[in-house]
């Protein structure tokens, strides 16, 4: 089976993804991600990032500023593309 085709647009960047199955690499790992944990401190910081919920209940939501700095960083990315 292929992988099945992803389009991205920017209206359902902050929409919840509830029913999706976790992917198997992520199941296997039951502790949380330290390293991705100290990004997101920053960035909740910086008020880029909205973070909800408790220990494995958390959830994190981007701001209208993070969701405009992320599409100003694809933008200058794609730009600099060959």
């Amino acid at each position: 089976a292929g992988r099945a085709e992803w389009e991205w647009d920017a209206d359902s960047v902050n929409k919840p993804r509830g029913g999706r199955p976790c992917p198997p690499h992520l199941r296997a790992r039951s502790g949380p991600f330290p390293e991705s944990i100290r990004i997101m401190d920053k960035a909740i910081e910086d008020a880029y990032v909205l973070k909800t919920g408790l220990k494995r209940g958390t959830r994190y939501r981007l701001t209208n500023q993070g969701l405009s700095k992320a599409l100003n960083i694809a933008a200058t990315l794609i730009e600099s593309l060959p």
